[in-house]
């Protein structure tokens, strides 16, 4: 499960996004939508780990995701950036698949 609670977060004075908390169960389909602008790659960078927010914090089954090493959450998770170069030539299929 990823919880965030009272997420936060601001870049040269303007709030990317402001208080957002949400519950991600396993086994549940979840969708993040929202116009150009409005914070979904920010938040999917919080959720993941990869950002820290200003404030408010990100749990992963119960653990600070702030205070879990990379690697340790590599272990646990896998994260497929929105944008990301391939060495080789796989399809998006392909590459889908690489994950079941």
């Amino acid at each position: 499960m990823i919880r965030a609670e009272n997420v936060t977060v601001s870049r040269a004075g303007r709030k990317l996004i402001d208080q957002v908390s949400l519950t991600l169960e396993p086994g549940r389909f979840s969708v993040v939508i929202g116009p150009n602008g409005a914070g979904k790659s920010t938040l999917m960078k919080v959720l993941s780990g990869e950002m820290v927010p200003d404030s408010g914090h990100v749990s992963y089954y119960g653990a600070d995701v702030a205070a879990c090493k990379p690697v340790d959450l590599a272990r646990r998770r896998a994260v497929l950036p929105q944008a990301t170069q391939l060495a080789f030539p796989f399809s998006a299929l392909e590459i889908a698949r690489m994950g079941a």
